[in-house]
């Protein structure tokens, strides 16, 4: 069985490792999806307990769905910044063949 403790181990560790991705993107989107999550356990506590006045729960319930809404757009940043970095990395790729074969066009020329 998978825990949470080996998710969070393994994109720590991912972040380490000497490959590019994840990066700084991916590890602030995270950080803001945690932040979300972390409110959203709050809120769920404090509406959980009984002496928590209907005033505030009142108060509270409101915030729960932009709460969740912003938690999956940050898990959702986590993975599109990973794409986009791999994407300037294929463009790059690609610029350096299309460089590579317009200079050995150049030199067939000559």
């Amino acid at each position: 069985m998978v825990t949470w403790q080996d998710g969070a181990n393994t994109f720590i560790d991912a972040l380490a490792d000497k490959d590019t991705l994840p990066g700084g993107g991916s590890a602030a989107a995270f950080a803001g999806a945690m932040g979300a999550a972390l409110l959203l356990m709050a809120i769920g506590v404090t509406l959980k307990r009984k002496a928590t006045p209907e005033a505030d729960k009142t108060f509270l319930k409101p915030y729960l769905a932009n709460l969740e809404n912003y938690k999956e757009e940050f898990k959702k940043l986590t993975q599109d910044d990973a794409a986009a970095y791999l994407e300037v990395v294929r463009l790059k790729k690609q610029a350096t063949v299309d460089e590579a074969k317009l200079a050995d066009r150049k030199s067939r020329r000559v």
